[in-house]
C-alpha cells in the first residue's frame, strides 16, 4: 500500500503544470471590402519552476460561428521556468479557409452596429524538459480562447483608403488549456 501511494505521489509530482495562455490584444481589418487582415496578440507563462518548455510549429486558427475563417503560423519557441512571453502573431494575406464565413463576420459587425464574437485556437506541440517529456512524450497543447470580442473602428488609412473598418480587441481574456495526455 506504501509503495502506491509513493508512487502516485511521485506521478503527480511530476506531472507538469500546463501553460497559461491569455488572448492581449487582437485587430481585424477590412480594408476596401477585400478579405481580412488580422494579428493577435497572446501573454504565455510557463508556470514550471524547474522545467522548460519548448512550443514546436504553434499556430493560431480564427473561428467565427464554428466556421475556421483563417490560420496563421508562429514562430517555435521556448521558455525557461517561470518565464512569460509575449507572442505576436499575424495574417498579413487575404488568404482565408472560408470566404463565406469571412463575409459573414464582416456582416455581424454592421448588424450588431459594431461587435463580433470570434473564437480563437493557440495551438501546437509542446515538450517539458529536462525529464518530464521522458515519461509524458511531447504533446499537442490547444488554447482555446472563446467569444473575444472584438469592437469595430473606423480609421483613415493612407494605405488601405479612407473608412477602413478594424476590429480590435484590447483586454486579457484567459484561454482554456488542453494537455491531453497528463491526468
Amino acid at each position: 500500500m506504501g509503495a502506491c501511494v509513493a508512487g502516485v505521489t511521485f506521478v503527480i509530482l511530476i506531472t507538469p503544470t500546463p501553460p497559461t495562455v491569455h488572448v492581449q490584444s487582437m485587430h481585424i481589418s477590412f480594408a476596401n471590402h477585400n478579405l481580412p487582415v488580422w494579428s493577435a496578440t497572446f501573454s504565455i507563462k510557463n508556470p514550471n519552476e524547474k522545467l522548460h518548455v519548448t512550443y514546436e510549429n504553434p499556430s493560431v486558427w480564427l473561428v467565427h460561428r464554428g466556421k475556421l475563417v483563417s490560420t496563421a503560423r508562429a514562430d517555435s519557441f521556448w521558455q525557461k521556468g517561470g518565464e512569460k512571453n509575449e507572442v505576436i502573431v499575424k495574417r498579413n494575406e487575404t488568404k482565408v479557409i472560408d470566404e463565406e464565413a469571412a463575409w459573414e463576420m464582416e456582416d455581424e459587425v454592421a448588424v450588431t452596429g459594431g461587435v463580433v464574437g470570434l473564437d480563437m485556437v493557440f495551438s501546437g506541440r509542446v515538450g517539458f524538459y529536462p525529464g518530464t517529456s521522458a515519461l509524458w512524450g511531447e504533446q499537442y497543447m490547444s488554447a482555446v480562447c472563446e467569444n473575444v470580442s472584438a469592437k469595430l473602428y473606423n480609421v483613415d488609412d493612407e494605405i488601405y483608403g479612407t473608412n477602413r473598418s478594424v476590429l480590435s480587441f484590447d483586454g486579457r481574456l484567459v484561454c482554456s488549456v488542453r494537455l491531453p495526455k497528463y491526468p
